[in-house]
C-alpha cells in the first residue's frame, strides 16, 4: 500500500520542536510503517529497516529520537504480548487517506481501533472503516467529526423513518416487524459509494511534461489542446511514449521536432508500423548543418 507524507512538515510544530536526526528519521518512519501506521520499535530493527544507509543514526541514537517523537505525541511507544518494542502513529489517519488497508502483523496499542478494508481469495473484508467508525483518542479532530455525524444521521434517520412509519401505518399484524432494523443497516451498507478510481492526467499534464522537454510554454499549450490526440484517454502516455522515443533515438538530432510532428498528425506509437516509424524518423536523421542548408536556401529563395 501506498503511503502519503506530510507535505506541510514545514509548518508543524510538533516537527519543528525535535532535534534535527529525529526530523531526518520521521518521514522515513512513515514510509516504513504498515497500514495501520505501525512497526517494531527495536533500535536494531529500525536502523536496517527504515534508515540503513543513514549513517548518522545508529542504533545508539534511535532510542532517544524515538524518545522526543513520544514527548511531542506523535508516536506511542509500548510492548505487545511477547515484550518486544512497538511504536505507533498516533495521529496516522489523518496523515493517510488509503483506499485499501491491510490488518497488521503487529499488537495494536491499548484502546486503539484499526481500520481495515481488504480483499483477498476468501473475499471482501471490511472493519471499523469509513467516517464515525474511528474512536480513539488519539486521533483528535476526526473523533468529533465521527460521532457527531454517525450519532445524528444513523441514529435519527433509522429511529424516525423505522420506527415511526411502522407506529403510524396501518397494520395487521400483531408483532413489529424485528428485521426492518437489519434491513435498514443492510441498506445503508449497500448505498456507500465504491472506492473511485484515481484522476486521469488531463492537458494540464500534458503541458508539463511538454515544457520539461524543451518546448516553451506557448508551444507545449498549443500541441496539448490542437493536436488530434488531445481527446483521448492516452494522450498522456502516448505524448510520454514519443518522448521517450526521441529520447532513446540519439540519431535524431531535433527531439523536439520530431515529437511535435507526432503529435500534430495525431499517430500513435502502437498503430504506426516499423516502416512507417523510420520514414518518420528519416525527417529528423540528418546533421544539424545538412538540416539548416535546405532552410536557409529557402529563406534566400
Amino acid at each position: 500500500m501506498g503511503k502519503a507524507l506530510i507535505y506541510e512538515l514545514g509548518r508543524s510544530i510538533s516537527f519543528g520542536r525535535l532535534p534535527l536526526l529525529a526530523k531526518v528519521l520521521w518521514p522515513m518512519l512513515l514510509a516504513a510503517s504498515d497500514d495501520q501506521g505501525r512497526g517494531l520499535a527495536e533500535p536494531d530493527v529500525i536502523k536496517w529497516t527504515v534508515c540503513p544507509n543513514v549513517q548518522e543514526i545508529t542504533t545508539e541514537n534511535i532510542p532517544e529520537l524515538l524518545q522526543a517523537m513520544v514527548e511531542q505525541g506523535m508516536i506511542e511507544d509500548y510492548q505487545d504480548s511477547r515484550g518486544r518494542r512497538m511504536y505507533q502513529i498516533v495521529r496516522w489517519w489523518e496523515y493517510q487517506r488509503l483506499q485499501w488497508a491491510k490488518p497488521s502483523q503487529y499488537e495494536s496499542p491499548p484502546g486503539w481501533r484499526d481500520r481495515i478494508r481488504y480483499r483477498d481469495t476468501t473475499g471482501y473484508h471490511e472493519e471499523n472503516w469509513g467516517a464515525g467508525d474511528e474512536t480513539d483518542d488519539d486521533i483528535g479532530t476526526e473523533v468529533g467529526t465521527g460521532v457527531g455525524t454517525g450519532v445524528g444521521t444513523g441514529v435519527g434517520t433509522e429511529a424516525g423513518t423505522g420506527v415511526g412509519t411502522e407506529v403510524a401505518a396501518p397494520t395487521n399484524q400483531n408483532k413489529p416487524n424485528q428485521n426492518k432494523p437489519n434491513q435498514n443497516k443492510q441498506q445503508h451498507q449497500q448505498q456507500r459509494p465504491p472506492p473511485q478510481p484515481p484522476p486521469q492526467p488531463g492537458v494540464v499534464d500534458v503541458v508539463a511534461m511538454l515544457r520539461s522537454f524543451g518546448f516553451s510554454q506557448k508551444t507545449a499549450e498549443n500541441l496539448a489542446t490542437t493536436s488530434p490526440l488531445a481527446a483521448s484517454p492516452e494522450f498522456f502516455d502516448i505524448t510520454q511514449r514519443w518522448i521517450r522515443y526521441a529520447r532513446g533515438s540519439p540519431e535524431i538530432h531535433n527531439p523536439q521536432g520530431f515529437v511535435r510532428s507526432c503529435l500534430e498528425t495525431g499517430d500513435v506509437p502502437s498503430l504506426l508500423s516499423p516502416q512507417q516509424v523510420l520514414e518518420k524518423k528519416k525527417l529528423f536523421d540528418r546533421s544539424k548543418e545538412q538540416h539548416d542548408i535546405p532552410t536557409s536556401a529557402a529563406r534566400v529563395q
